[in-house]
């Protein structure tokens, strides 16, 4: 018996790289916010409408070269795909829309929390919340406002599970109903039609 490994090296985390790029400068960062969004989108989206559901894609669980982006750590990953029992297969339904509302909701926190140096989460989900209900974010280059604008809605409802989830209750259920209100409402698609990551 042998094995093979195959190692491929990503230099960087998406935080980490990220940070590098709005310290370049607001061309470079506007040119990375461009390429980004879309690039999230699809690489998640991609991954969830081929049945796997990641649960965990924070930006240092994603890496890049500067070029692409490459979703790493499937520790809390599940897939249609695996032999599931019926309650499991019921959960993986109820959370289909998990993974694309939090890769948007990352995406906006993220920003608001570079660019404006909002480091503590009440003020981070205040202005977010402020923006969803119709604030012009000012304080950030305006390709990063348009992002904030965009999903808003969707970072607030995402903001506050993980605060039921990480001060009331790990049991907590993902709030279905309101995701699928507040994606009726936006016109946001959790997960988009299948086509390959661009």
């Amino acid at each position: 018996t042998s094995v093979v490994l195959f190692c491929e090296y990503f230099p960087h985390n998406l935080h980490d790289w990220l940070t590098e790029q709005v310290a370049s400068g607001e061309d470079a960062a506007n040119s990375v916010f461009n390429m980004l969004e879309p690039d999230l989108r699809s690489a998640v989206s991609f991954m969830n409408a081929n049945g796997l559901l990641h649960f965990d894609v924070h930006f240092r669980n994603i890496l890049t070269d500067g070029r692409g982006i490459y979703i790493s750590d499937f520790g809390l990953a599940t897939s249609s795909r695996f032999t599931l029992s019926e309650s499991e297969l019921e959960f993986l339904g109820k959370n289909r829309a998990h993974d694309g509302c939090y890769v948007v909701t990352e995406l906006v926190n993220w920003l608001v929390m570079a660019l404006t140096g909002m480091v503590q989460r009440t003020d981070r989900v205040d202005f977010i919340r402020r923006c969803a209900d119709g604030y012009e974010p000012t304080e950030v280059m305006a390709s990063a406002a348009a992002i904030i604008k965009r999903y808003a809605a969707i970072a607030v409802v995402m903001n506050e599970f993980y605060r039921n989830l990480d001060v009331d209750s790990r049991t907590a259920p993902f709030p279905v109903e309101e995701i699928q209100r507040v994606c009726a409402k936006t016109g946001f698609e959790p997960v988009l039609s299948p086509s390959l990551p661009t």
